[in-house]
C-alpha cells in the first residue's frame, strides 16, 4: 500500500461527521429514524475540478459542491442497506456527502464529492 496522507499535514481542517444510523420498523408499523452520531474528523477540503463536476448528477451540477480528502471512512446513500448519506458541517453548512472514491489501496485515504445542502 502506498500512503499520500502525510501530504495532508497543514491542510487539514476539522469538520464534523453527522451519520445516522439505519432506520427500521417499530412494533406498530411505524418508521423510525436512527439515531444521528456527530464526530469530529479531520480532512482537507477543495473545489471541484471539471472532471469531478462531470460525475454528479444533473439536478447537482447546479449546486454548491467541493470535495474532501480524509483517512476517516465516510458513506454515501445506499438504498440496499436503507442507510442515509453522511453528512459534513463545514464552515457554517451542512454538506451532505454524494460519492465516495476509496483510495486505501493506493494513497490510504478517502476522497468525497459534498453537495451543499
Amino acid at each position: 500500500m502506498f500512503d499520500v496522507t502525510d501530504a495532508f499535514d497543514g491542510f487539514e481542517e476539522t469538520v464534523v461527521l453527522k451519520r445516522q444510523s439505519p432506520g427500521d420498523y417499530d412494533e406498530n408499523g411505524n418508521w423510525m429514524d436512527g439515531a444521528i452520531t456527530r464526530t469530529n474528523i479531520l480532512g482537507v477540503v477543495q473545489s471541484l475540478n471539471s472532471d469531478e463536476l462531470l460525475i454528479l448528477p444533473q439536478g447537482d451540477k447546479t449546486k454548491e459542491t467541493v470535495k474532501i480528502h480524509t483517512k476517516t471512512v465516510l458513506k454515501s446513500a445506499n438504498e440496499f442497506t436503507k442507510t442515509k448519506a453522511d453528512n459534513i458541517e463545514y464552515q457554517g453548512s451542512v454538506w451532505n456527502v454524494s460519492a465516495v472514491n476509496n483510495r486505501n489501496t493506493i494513497g490510504n485515504y478517502y476522497k468525497a464529492i459534498l453537495v451543499r445542502l
